[in-house]
């Protein structure tokens, strides 16, 4: 007890609560008021503990506004080595969802469990469980910044539990399909103009499996048709309204070869538009770099919509025909996660592996034919 007195303090006030006092940074604190003497000693000798344990943190560093922390977050993303794509998201995401609510909020009282809850509850709401999972994502990273900084403890928002996001069902287009949609694109049905080299685009999407940002930043001289290889290096988005080259998903080059059918269908396009070197495959209907929200606003829905395709239909859904189709064709899954520019195999199996239900069986029956003296019955 007498250390816990040298520590702080326990006074009462006239209006008979019991004040709490104690020494930080060489002089007396208040850390409030409180009904009963017995909750008075409990709170004083909680922060005692905390103190000699190392875990306490001065309730001034958590008084500083959350929006505080907020704006050196927003430093820090240019130093993080992110793609202008994930910083541009991450900044909307905080600017519709986070800013505004919780700029001038204590980040100790943003920090805790039933502040985040009543927040999501209360703000988000009205929001799908994608959007929910980035805005904690942004609250959780702004919250570590105060918790290097000794601002906090710990970060509850980490541990925050959410509603699971529900996978979207992807849509596996048939080879007639793609067709349509392409000819859709090259020759609309509704007589607006058409576009000869975005139908090749379209076309090719299943047969490359590349992502829409590797498309639009796709240069000619990565294109090497002699050995029907692509050479898949870099990516081109739209920012704000700005065009920003940028690296690949996982930041590494990977070869995609070219069916043969495609690398001449590819040869008499770039012998047709004259492509070379640091060009683009495929532009603009105007000329210059593809804009590829205005591709896909403009050209591509309206091509699935024309062509009957299901409303689910996205550009992505042409990459998830790329794996259905390799996987169909029995190639492995290490392969096909090289070719799609997996991080990992995992990443592959995960996303795809319930199109492969078979694949453990045809191993365990491959088995079956080298086992010596044993032989399934046919």
């Amino acid at each position: 007890m007498s250390g816990r007195r040298a520590f702080g303090s326990i006074t009462r006030e006239r209006s008979g609560r019991w004040r709490v006092r104690y020494r930080a940074e060489g002089r007396m604190v208040s850390a409030g008021t409180f009904d009963r003497r017995v909750d008075a000693d409990a709170y004083l000798a909680e922060i005692h503990t905390q103190r000699r344990h190392g875990e306490w943190v001065d309730p001034r560093l958590g008084d500083r506004p959350f929006g505080e922390f907020a704006a050196a977050w927003d430093r820090d993303l240019d130093r993080r080595g992110l793609s202008a794509k994930t910083r541009a998201t991450y900044r909307s995401t905080a600017a519709r969802h986070v800013l505004g609510p919780l700029g001038p909020i204590p980040v100790a009282q943003v920090n805790t469990g039933p502040f985040l809850k009543a927040f999501v509850r209360d703000h988000l709401d009205d929001h799908g469980p994608g959007e929910v999972h980035k805005t904690k994502q942004v609250i959780a990273s702004i919250i570590d910044l105060a918790l290097d900084d000794g601002a906090v403890v710990a970060n509850h928002a980490k541990g925050l539990k959410l509603p699971n996001v529900a996978r979207r069902e992807q849509q596996i287009l048939t080879p007639g399909q793609v067709e349509r949609l392409a000819g859709e694109v090259r020759e609309p049905s509704d007589r607006s103009a058409g576009h000869d080299g975005l139908a090749l685009l379209v076309e090719s999407a299943p047969y490359l499996g590349l992502r829409a940002g590797e498309f639009a930043g796709l240069r000619a001289r990565r294109v090497d048709l002699d050995r029907r290889v692509i050479v898949v290096a870099e990516t081109l988005y739209d920012v704000d309204g700005a065009l920003v080259w940028g690296p690949t998903k996982n930041g590494r080059h990977r070869l995609v070869d070219i069916p043969k059918s495609i690398a001449d269908d590819l040869a008499r396009h770039l012998a047709a538009t004259g492509a070379t070197g640091d060009a683009t495959v495929f532009a603009a209907p105007r000329g210059g770099p593809l804009r590829w929200q205005n591709f896909y606003r403009r050209v591509f829905k309206p091509a699935v919509h024309r062509a009957g395709l299901p409303d689910g239909t996205c550009f992505h859904s042409l990459r998830h025909t790329y794996a259905s189709w390799l996987i169909a064709n029995g190639e492995q899954p290490k392969v096909i996660s090289e070719l799609m520019g997996h991080s990992s195999i995992d990443v592959t199996m995960d996303v795809y592996g319930h199109l492969m239900p078979g694949t453990r069986a045809r191993a365990a029956a491959g088995l079956d034919q080298i086992r010596p003296g044993r032989r399934p019955p046919p």
